[in-house]
C-alpha cells in the first residue's frame, strides 16, 4: 500500500509506483558517475522507460535503448534515449560495439545477458539485472571473471524494501515534474478483454488502467 499524495492523480500513481521506484533504484545501484554509457532493455517498456527518463538525470552521458516497435522506438527517442536498437533483430546485441557499455540494465535474461559481454568495458563493466523475461541469465562466473565484470540481482527482500521506500520520492520527482507516469489508456473493467489483447499484442506504451 502507498499513500497517493493529493496533487497524484490515483491513475498516474498506478502507473509510475513500482516501474518508478525500481528505476530509481536500479540507477542508484549503479553509481553512475556522469561519464558511462548505459543500455535499457524494453526502453520503452514499464521499469524500462523509467530508467530511459531518468538516466540522464542520475549520471548517464549516454544511453542506448532497445526496443520493438517504430512507436517504441520513437517513444524512447522522445524520454532520452540517445540511440535505439531494434530487439525483435535477433542479432541486435551484435550491432554493440565492443567494450562500449559501462552499465546495462538487463530485463531479459536468457542468452542475451551472455551475448551482451562483448560490449561490457572490460574491468569496470557491469549488469544489474532485475528481470527474466526469457528466463535467469545464461552467463557463468568464468565469463565474468575473463572480462573483469560485475553482475548483480536486483531481487530478494532487501531489494524490495529499497524498491517500496523509494515510492515516495518517486511521487515527489513526479509532483515536480522531474518523471512523467506513462498510461496508454485508462479502460472500465468491463473491457478487461480489451486489455488483455493489447497487452498480448504488445500494443501498449505505458500502463493500461482498469477503473472499477
Amino acid at each position: 500500500v502507498a499513500e497517493i499524495p493529493a496533487d497524484i492523480s490515483p491513475a498516474d500513481a498506478v502507473a509510475v509506483v513500482n516501474y518508478g521506484a525500481v528505476a530509481l533504484c536500479a540507477l542508484r545501484l549503479a553509481n553512475l558517475t556522469g561519464e558511462e554509457t548505459v543500455l535499457v532493455e524494453a526502453a520503452a517498456g514499464g521499469a524500462g522507460g523509467y530508467l530511459t527518463q531518468l538516466a540522464h538525470r542520475l549520471g548517464a552521458k549516454r544511453v542506448i535503448g532497445t526496443a520493438g516497435a517504430a512507436a517504441k522506438r520513437d517513444y524512447a527517442r522522445s524520454i532520452g534515449a540517445d540511440e535505439v536498437i531494434d530487439h525483435t533483430d535477433p542479432e541486435w546485441p551484435a550491432a554493440l560495439e565492443p567494450g562500449s557499455l559501462d552499465v546495462v540494465f538487463d530485463s531479459i535474461g536468457g542468452d542475451t545477458t551472455t551475448r551482451l559481454l562483448p560490449a561490457l568495458r572490460p574491468g569496470t563493466g557491469r549488469i544489474l539485472v532485475y528481470g527474466f523475461l526469457a528466463g535467469p541469465p545464461s552467463i557463468t562466473a568464468i565469463d565474468l571473471v575473463m572480462g573483469g565484470g560485475t553482475l548483480t540481482g536486483c531481487g530478494g527482500p532487501l531489494w524490495f524494501e529499497r524498491v517500496y521506500a523509494a515510492r515516495a520520492e518517486v511521487f515527489e520527482l513526479v509532483a515536480a515534474g522531474r518523471l512523467t507516469p506513462r498510461i496508454d489508456s485508462v479502460l472500465p473493467l468491463e473491457e478487461a478483454p480489451e486489455a488483455h489483447r493489447r497487452f498480448d499484442a504488445r500494443e501498449a506504451i505505458g500502463k493500461i488502467i482498469l477503473t472499477p
